[in-house]
């Protein structure tokens, strides 16, 4: 090992944590693991980690180390049955999912029940009330709450904040496997950002190499950009897939950034938004090696200061030429890897200018002239479209010398010529100009143009049915908006939102087909932003939809924007039966936008509210309810904390009971566990109180499954020998209700 390697090892490796007294594993099965701390959960990091139990429930848990029971807990959700125990040295584990507890607290919770005749209850106990010894046991492994069967456990320090276990002294867990990285995500982080000459996110696979991981190629990039990675770790005992402990960026030699998921505050969990990146709703979550606005975890150590991470690509920061990017990987046992990258900074040529000309005496020119910021020489081609590429003429030119002018030979089958201009590192640019041919009547035609938002400007694509003479005009507000080609037909440019005075911004787009046919293209963007620190509402597709956002909100400045949808066809959740659309739908971007404080969206209504709710496309073919609260104004409203697809929707169907125990008719033993399978394809189940329990007219307390989808209820005594009469009562989030009922005999 040289000394350069020893120096990166020797940055990379900081100790795993404050190593405190050894705490007992908890499960006499040998340590494995389902998932680690920091892992990428919807709405917030995990917590703590989780122990496999190898799908079976009923293994003893055993107290971590000294001390008492500080509160317990159970829910149909989350957590399920959960027990908090402090320690003696002031910390707090967290046993969750859990099938039953010891006898001093199952008495106390089992009371509870019983007199509130509710299933969730939480209790909290003074100091020394309910000691514990270390080994000792308190409760049985399950799967109560979210998940299959597993125990979830959780380290808090004093101050209820979770850290990270395996750094707290629990375990070992047999680690010899180092972290695998699969893929680079580079964003461009502004208008003005490009990677291989696009204005969104690119993603590159690596390939292992005799050194760690290498990128699939090289990446071209321009402006101020953002880095993120694809990884994950896996210990022996177990093949799933966890979080790794520790990422690291550096750049030329130079160390960037290194985060590590060592504690995560649990007012802090939403901003895994900001933490995980994901490009598109089904590409994973990339661990984010720069700081997004707003973003205040404190597991990010930084080279500088005033540092956030962004590479400035620009000739200001980096440099144009090649740079190495190496990211580092490891886990909590030591184990590490790394990936490489090089990244090509060059701004990319442009066409400046291109035209068919004729000449005074006939034949045809194509003239063109170019820019570019840090080349001298460029490459040019000259090709035909007819009806395959044919290029023509390829020569060098330099820049500033223009403009060029080339004599295009007579081909009379040429639809189309192209000129394509490239640097040395590869960047390209191409524009095709298509030939004029003479039509008795070309009429005019549609242009497509559809928009991408990002916080501070919208991504433009216009899509032309014809072959265009040059490149279509876009116009707004005046403003004049450049269009590049990007493949024949298909033009892109931004739309800049800063300083827009206007609440709404039309752009339209203008072209000349090669036929003499007017081509003609419209949008309309909102130019209201939601700003950090001030509260306003924003008016979206006519009213329709409105955004209040608070002044605790955004994190940064954005722009929002709306389309309308179709919400059964044109989103990638299909409305179940019983479901239906009844207004708007729409999609709002943009799709990394995330915030602070919730925003409540509202849409207009029109007629009655009953059985209405606002749902969202969950991104995994379901439509979910978000909330049906009705304001003065005939609005229904609900909150959110990201951008996605929305839509108002009337759930007319109640939810089914079926194989309710016991049947009609049976003859049971008086020790009896009362069961149904539930479900609902709607608005879904959502509050214990809308799941009743009767015995004889008598409530009982009643334990719902959301997952197995199953309600299950015990009576407190054995039943008096005789008839019985069993009533299921079922309530939606929409109001639509379900009654079964069973008459039995108890021996």
């Amino acid at each position: 090992m040289n000394r350069a390697t020893v120096l990166i090892v020797a940055l990379l490796v900081y100790p795993v944590g404050a190593q405190t007294e050894s705490l007992l594993w908890p499960l006499e099965l040998k340590p494995a693991l389902s998932s680690t701390f920091g892992e990428t959960r919807p709405t917030a990091f995990h917590a703590g980690i989780d122990l496999k139990t190898w799908g079976k429930t009923g293994y003893p848990v055993r107290a971590l180390a000294d001390g008492w029971i500080l509160r317990v807990r159970t829910s149909p959700w989350g957590y399920g049955r959960a027990l908090y125990q402090q320690l003696a040295d002031g910390r707090i584990a967290v046993y969750a999912h859990l099938e039953g507890f010891f006898e001093p607290v199952q008495k106390r919770v089992q009371a509870q029940q019983r007199s509130t005749r509710q299933y969730s209850v939480q209790l909290r106990f003074e100091e020394g009330e309910i000691p514990v010894r270390r080994g000792q046991v308190i409760a049985r492994t399950g799967q109560s709450g979210a998940g299959p069967p597993h125990l979830h456990v959780e380290i808090r320090d004093s101050d209820n904040v979770p850290l990270n276990p395996l750094q707290q002294g629990l375990g070992p867990v047999l680690d010899t496997t180092p972290p695998t990285l699969r893929r680079f995500l580079i964003v461009p982080l502004s208008a003005a950002s490009l990677v291989d000459g696009s204005h969104v996110p690119v993603l590159i696979p690596v390939q292992p190499s005799a050194a760690g991981f290498v990128a699939s190629r090289p990446v071209r990039v321009w402006g101020r950009i953002g880095l993120a990675i694809d990884s994950h770790d896996r210990a022996d005992l177990a093949t799933n897939k966890m979080a790794v402990l520790r990422h690291q960026l550096r750049v030329d030699g130079r160390t960037i950034l290194t985060s590590t998921y060592e504690r995560i505050s649990y007012a802090d969990g939403h901003l895994v938004a900001l933490d995980r990146l994901r490009p598109a709703p089904d590409g994973g979550a990339f661990s984010a090696l720069f700081r997004r606005p707003g973003n205040r975890l404190s597991f990010y150590r930084m080279e500088t200061t005033d540092g956030d991470g962004t590479l400035q690509a620009d000739g200001q920061g980096l440099k144009p030429g090649s740079h190495e990017v190496v990211v580092w990987a490891q886990d909590v046992a030591g184990n590490r890897t790394s990936a490489r990258l090089t990244l090509e900074v060059s701004a990319p040529p442009q066409i400046n200018a291109a035209r068919l000309l004729s000449g005074p005496q006939g034949g045809s020119f194509l003239e063109a002239d170019f820019i570019d910021e840090d080349d001298e020489r460029l490459s040019v081609e000259i090709a035909a479209s007819a009806p395959t590429q044919d290029v023509v003429e390829r020569a060098d030119v330099t820049v500033g010398a223009g403009p060029f002018t080339w004599s295009l030979p007579p081909r009379d089958d040429a639809t189309a010529w192209s000129v394509t201009v490239r640097d040395a590192a590869g960047n390209a640019r191409t524009r095709t100009l298509a030939v004029p041919r003479p039509v008795t009547d070309p009429g005019t035609f549609r242009l497509e143009v559809e928009a991408t938002p990002r916080a501070r400007h919208v991504l433009l694509r216009v899509i032309s049915p014809r072959p265009l003479r040059q490149a279509p005009q876009a116009v707004a507000e005046g403003l004049d908006l450049p269009l590049k080609e990007e493949s024949p037909g298909v033009f892109t440019g931004l739309v800049l939102l800063d300083g827009v005075a206007a609440d709404t911004v039309v752009v339209h787009v203008n072209a000349v087909a090669a036929d003499g046919g007017a081509g003609r293209g419209r949008l309309v963007l909102s130019g209201r932003a939601a700003m950090p620190g001030e509260a306003q509402v924003i008016h979206l597709l006519e009213g329709d939809v409105s955004l209040h956002v608070a002044a605790g909100s955004a994190f940064e400045i954005i722009y929002p924007q709306a389309t309308r949808l179709l919400p059964d066809a044109s989103t990638s959740a299909e409305s179940p039966p019983g479901l239906h659309p009844v207004g708007v739908a729409c999609r709002i971007g943009p799709a990394d936008a995330a915030f602070d404080e919730r925003v409540r969206i509202s849409m207009r209504v029109e007629g009655p509210t009953e059985r209405l709710g606002i749902y969202a496309d969950d991104g995994h073919g379901r439509w979910v309810l978000l909330g049906a609260d009705e304001g003065d104004d005939g609005r229904l409203s609900a909150r959110i904390r990201a951008f996605g697809r929305f839509a108002l929707m009337k759930d007319n169907m109640p939810p089914t009971i079926s194989g309710l125990h016991p049947e009609t008719g049976s003859v049971v033993d008086a020790d009896i566990t009362f069961l149904a399978e539930v479900t609902d394809i709607g608005a879904g189940i959502g509050r214990e109180e809308d799941v009743v329990i009767e015995l004889d007219g008598v409530r009982l307390v009643s334990e719902y499954d959301p997952e197995a989808e199953r309600v299950t209820a015990s009576p407190d005594q054995s039943l008096e020998a005789g008839a019985h009469h069993l009533v299921l009562t079922l309530r939606d989030a929409a109001g639509n209700e379900t009654v079964a009922s069973t008459d039995f005999i108890s021996r």
